[in-house]
């Protein structure tokens, strides 16, 4: 390739659609071997394995790239060994010597976003092989596209580490939980255990839902489920829709309450509680998220928080009570029943205090991961488009 061109991602790349292996043959012993389904491509692990006959044609090691193609469109690395591609998740291959894939993949996740946003759908959204392969981009020399890849890695090399601090301060805020309340899963806890259903001030409740047309500049902050998988959400980078008194009265959110997500597109990510930071005005939530309110005689809402967001509660009570394939969820009836441990509220407000210390750097490194995001976010379009550099003069 002498210069850059434009060309259809279907004439430099293939896709390797997955098989439909059968289901009665899957499992979670670690029989067989590991099964990349729709729930898997943005961890880039899998928790199921397949036992069956299967073409290696279909096998994926690890580097190779995958793409979900219902509910979000999401392109990942795969990192979790060899594994067999399912139906509906489909792999990039390049087809000429002249492409380096690690470009496409860097292309590709902002073009997916923009087609899963304007693809309708009654129940889950459906990508197909085809709209991938008519996605038009500009493909320069390869050493051009290896300089964009370098430049792309560095600042999400910086991102991945400050994700993993993140992560690090809240495996510490596990421990914290550990020290001062044992294990939250034992079978002889140090507390007494209820239902959650017994544990809050108001029946479990599902958000509204509202017309695309309802939504504008104007309107009442809402928040959807994409809001909530960060564990907090106030009213900033909101959708806002238009709205009545009465469902601000019926749906409007308050500092006490958490949200918990009726749906995922990963099974760890399912049911993940979010803590409402109160923004000073109007905020209401959408269909796809359980309100839970807290009792305060009996607990404090982020220690409930720290309680449901447990890496040993959400194996032992969570994760079990999720359900769905492509699309995992849980339901108010299911998450009314998963026991919560009460300690004193003393201890609970001791434990808040401790976590205070944590939140501090947390924002810290938080604020640095923002900056990082906006960088990456304007680095790579000009990097796309050519822009990124000023060419060289010649000598």
């Amino acid at each position: 390739m002498s210069g850059p061109r434009t060309v259809r991602l279907g004439d430099c790349v293939d896709f390797l659609s997955g098989f439909a292996f059968g289901s009665r043959r899957f499992n979670t012993d670690g029989d067989g071997i590991p099964v990349i389904r729709v729930r898997d491509v943005k961890p880039g692990r899998s928790r199921t394995y397949y036992s069956g006959p299967y073409d290696p044609k279909y096998l994926i090691s690890d580097g190779d790239y995958v793409i979900g193609m219902d509910g979000e469109f999401a392109l990942s690395r795969w990192r979790g060994g060899r594994a067999v591609l399912n139906q509906r998740v489909c792999s990039p291959r390049p087809l000429s010597p002249g492409i380096d894939l690690a470009y496409v993949a860097h292309f590709l996740p902002p073009v997916l976003k923009r087609i899963e946003d304007a693809t309708p759908f009654a129940t889950v959204r459906h990508l197909s092989v085809k709209t991938l392969r008519d996605i038009e981009l500009t493909v320069p020399s390869l050493p051009e596209q290896r300089r964009v890849v370098t430049v792309l890695e560095q600042v999400e090399e910086l991102r991945e580490k400050r994700r993993r601090t993140m992560a690090l301060l809240d495996d510490l805020a596990e421990s914290v939980f550990l020290d001062m309340f044992g294990d939250p899963a034992s079978p002889a806890p140090r507390y007494p255990r209820v239902p959650l259903k017994d544990a809050v001030s108001r029946r479990l409740q599902n958000g509204a839902h509202f017309p695309g047309e309802a939504y504008g500049e104007d309107g009442v902050a809402m928040v959807h489920m994409a809001d909530a998988f960060h564990g907090t959400v106030g009213g900033q980078g909101l959708r806002r829709v238009a709205c009545q008194e009465k469902d601000i009265a019926t749906y409007g959110l308050t500092g006490h309450d958490l949200l918990v997500a009726r749906r995922s597109f990963t099974y760890e990510g399912s049911a993940k509680p979010c803590r409402v930071i109160a923004p000073g005005e109007p905020l209401i939530f959408e269909s796809s998220l359980i309100r839970v309110t807290p009792a305060p005689a009996l607990l404090t809402t982020r220690y409930l928080h720290a309680y449901l967001s447990h890496q040993r509660v959400r194996a032992a009570y969570v994760l079990p009570r999720v359900t769905g394939a492509t699309i995992t969820g849980i339901s108010q009836e299911n998450l009314a029943r998963i026991p919560v441990l009460l300690p004193p509220l003393a201890q609970q407000r001791a434990f808040e205090r401790r976590l205070e210390q944590t939140d501090r750097v947390r924002a810290t490194y938080q604020a640095q991961l923002d900056s990082l995001g906006e960088l990456f976010a304007s680095i790579r379009p000009r990097a796309f488009a050519g822009t990124l550099w000023k060419p060289e003069a010649p000598a």
